[in-house]
């Protein structure tokens, strides 16, 4: 697990058109926060979070019982 600094933690009321808007709370008693960075490209995420959100889950190799 990656510890990341938080940069411009935002609620999602004051997120512009230009900012991630990947979430940041883990259950419904936290802050809704939105990562806030600057967007990368034609994403609605931030460069670090598109690719985190997009990475290929490998699948694990079958147990082979003999």
């Amino acid at each position: 697990m990656k510890i990341i600094k938080l940069e411009n933690p935002t609620l999602l009321t004051s997120l512009t058109d230009h900012q991630c808007k990947f979430p940041l709370w883990k259950n419904s008693n936290e802050p809704q926060l939105f990562c806030g960075r600057t967007h990368w490209d034609k994403s609605s995420y931030c460069k670090m979070h598109y690719v985190e959100s997009h990475v290929e889950i490998k699948p694990q190799a079958k147990e082979r019982r003999v």
